[in-house]
């Protein structure tokens, strides 16, 4: 398997989380309509930051999968996996927060 290969699985699994994520923050924004009053404000502001965060780092991974030269992919993937790293822990903080 050559670099391409390696490059070229590794993005569409980062996309297939990304998709996965997409799907939980459905799901949470659905379980959030019926949450106490109280909260739903709450629960839809950070719902809100998480698509934006996805948003971002989807943007990040299209730049990640048309740069050419190695030396900007790695600055790129720099880049991309701190905004990854970010969304999910974010991801698991505001599950956490809606349980």
């Amino acid at each position: 398997m050559d670099v391409i290969d390696t490059k070229s699985i590794y993005q569409d699994v980062l996309q297939m989380q990304l998709d996965e994520w997409r799907l939980e923050i459905r799901r949470m924004r659905a379980r959030a309509k019926y949450a106490e009053e109280g909260v739903k404000y709450f629960y839809f502001e950070q719902l809100d930051a998480l698509v934006k965060k996805r948003e971002r780092v989807e943007s990040k991974l299209s730049k990640l999968r048309n740069v050419r030269k190695r030396s900007n992919w790695k600055k790129l993937r720099f880049d991309f996996e701190k905004s990854w790293d970010d969304l999910a822990k974010s991801m698991k903080v505001v599950e956490l927060k809606m349980h």
